[in-house]
């Protein structure tokens, strides 16, 4: 089963429970709402795990003095294509967009998803 299909299984689950709850009351109706709200956050806390490319603006609204550093999976553009993980601060992360020498992610990406996204280059 891949992530997707969890995803999609636990929103059927909170759909099933919310529902159920509809039709109750009391302790019962509270019970049914809490496991909804379980699959749903359950669900969500898969998405947030999906890697996808950090933007400038994710970075900044996350960090508004620009003082924090987040770890992330660092992409370099290069004949070698050096990846790894990485800790960035908003500095170096604003020149490398700014250049297009590298690009991060939330997570490690899959080859596939590494062909597919485009570069971001900030104007």
């Amino acid at each position: 089963m891949n992530r997707e299909e969890i995803i999609k299984g636990l929103g059927k689950i909170g759909d099933f429970f919310r529902a159920r709850a509809d039709m109750a009351v009391g302790d019962g109706k509270m019970l049914l709402l809490n496991w909804m709200k379980c699959a749903e956050e359950a669900a969500e806390a898969m998405k947030s795990q999906e890697a996808r490319l950090i933007t400038y603006e994710d970075f900044h609204s996350r960090h508004e003095d620009g003082g924090e550093a987040i770890p992330c999976w660092k992409e370099a553009r290069s004949k070698t294509r050096r990846s790894g993980w990485a800790v960035i601060v908003y500095g170096k992360m604003l020149a490398d967009l700014e250049t297009g020498v590298a690009r991060y992610w939330t997570a490690r990406p899959t080859e596939e998803q590494m062909r597919e996204e485009a570069w971001p280059i900030m104007k």
